[in-house]
């Protein structure tokens, strides 16, 4: 039975940090959703310079080059042994090959290894909002959920491994940002059992 890993946030430098300690208070109250709050430790790890991982998206915009700042989790992964989930904090969005064409997208994340989340947003109520339920959505992905089994295989095909209820984890998370009732309650219950159970299978504290 594989160790429940210590969640780190890893942030770009040029994010404030009022940001950075939601991000972390977000995790907290994730895990305290699914039950797993003393079984798993979070900290705030690094700031790191970004500058060079920018790229000139499809329309010109400025984006994070999506290969280059997973490569660097798996990197900082694989030099520290696999012993935590880190979890990026970038300013912009991410570029990356989606079905084998580039896209823009507001997070992504690897199942027990790591997770990246724009939150560069104008800091006001709604993109508090906002990254509230991006970093919701990629901490669903990372622990499993909606799992391929559940969905069956032709939802899958479709909207990869994303739920079809009123849920953090639809598909299209932007359809979604006009329920607030997402804030008190982000996950199905489907998912929301999911998760717990993740959690409940494992024993070994952190």
């Amino acid at each position: 039975m594989a160790d429940l890993k210590p969640i780190r946030i890893i942030s770009e430098i040029n994010i404030n940090s009022e940001q950075i300690i939601l991000a972390a208070v977000t995790i907290n109250k994730f895990l305290c959703l699914v039950d797993a709050s003393e079984f798993v430790s979070v900290d705030i790890h690094d700031l790191i310079d970004l500058s060079s991982f920018y790229i000139d998206g499809p329309d010109k915009q400025r984006v994070i080059n999506g290969n280059a700042a997973v490569g660097y989790l798996f990197s900082q992964g694989h030099l520290e042994n696999n012993k935590f989930i880190n979890f990026l904090l970038v300013k912009g969005l991410i570029n990356i090959d989606i079905n084998r064409q580039a896209g823009n997208v507001q997070g992504l994340a690897y199942y027990n290894e790591l997770g990246i989340v724009a939150v560069g947003w104008e800091d006001n109520l709604f993109n508090k909002g906002r990254e509230l339920l991006g970093i919701m959505h990629e901490l669903g992905h990372i622990y499993g959920v909606p799992s391929e089994q559940r969905l069956g295989e032709d939802w899958v095909k479709k909207f990869a491994r994303h739920c079809p209820n009123d849920c953090i984890m639809f598909y299209d998370l932007n359809k979604k940002l006009d329920k607030i009732g997402l804030l008190d309650k982000p996950f199905c219950d489907t998912c929301l059992e999911d998760l717990k159970n993740y959690f409940k299978d494992k024993k070994v504290k952190v």
